[in-house]
């Protein structure tokens, strides 16, 4: 069954109110779902987290001593397990530009050895 314009025409605005009001009701439940299972992957979600860089004079430095809440988040995973085999991946070689900021790719893996997977609910981000 279609819907024409001029069927629409024919309506009565009161009713036309209403569907409006139900799209509009079902568009916000819909956005509420949303938002709870978004809030629900990432209260069991992990960040792989590194130390930041800092830079040092023409070139960057890791900033091993930077609180854990200063950290770079990498990656967000739905499990811990996920996150520790893509940081066992990243140990082996470095993602991207890492060594060609860092100035060698021996300063990109001692970065990625202090690299740790974190709970998002981890109180030491906050």
């Amino acid at each position: 069954m279609s819907i024409r314009i001029s069927d629409l025409a024919q309506l009565k605005p009161g009713r036309f109110r209403i569907w409006n009001q139900m799209t509009d009701y079902w568009r916000i439940a819909r956005a509420v779902v949303e938002r709870h299972r978004l809030a629900a992957l990432v209260l069991f979600a992990t960040f792989l987290m590194m130390p930041p860089p800092k830079l040092a004079g023409d070139h960057f430095q890791i900033n091993f001593a930077a609180p854990l809440s200063k950290w770079d988040q990498l990656r967000l995973f739905n499990s811990d397990a996920e996150c520790e085999a893509a940081l066992e991946s990243y140990r082996q070689k470095p993602p991207g530009g890492l060594p060609a900021m860092l100035g060698s790719r021996a300063d990109a893996l001692s970065a990625m050895r202090a690299a740790k997977c974190v709970s998002t609910d981890d109180p030491r981000l906050k």
